[in-house]
């Protein structure tokens, strides 16, 4: 959503976003974890990132991460990267594999 995350900061963890079998959902939002569901529902996928735990979180960047989630319609691979996309696909956030 324009902004990139601070990946020098050793103390945050980095959010994170698995899509596992069974439309199941889990990752972290480098605050919080998380774990809920993902369906294509009229040639939309739907995402909700369902229970988390509770931490106080410092910042605004949990929220912008859950956002972008809530705000997708369709996801695209380029190259190494996955962009989730919402309905006027613009371009909400880019993940690439943890190595």
């Amino acid at each position: 959503m324009g902004q990139v995350l601070d990946v020098e900061n050793p103390s945050a963890e980095l959010p994170s976003l698995r899509f596992l079998p069974g439309g199941q959902l889990a990752g972290s939002t480098g605050c919080n974890s998380f774990q809920g569901t993902y369906a294509m529902v009229d040639d939309r996928l739907v995402m909700n990132p369902g229970a988390m735990t509770k931490k106080f979180c410092e910042g605004d960047q949990e929220q912008k991460f859950l956002d972008a989630i809530r705000k997708t319609n369709t996801i695209r691979l380029s190259g190494q990267r996955i962009e989730l996309l919402d309905a006027e696909e613009a371009v909400l956030m880019q993940l690439k594999p943890k190595r």
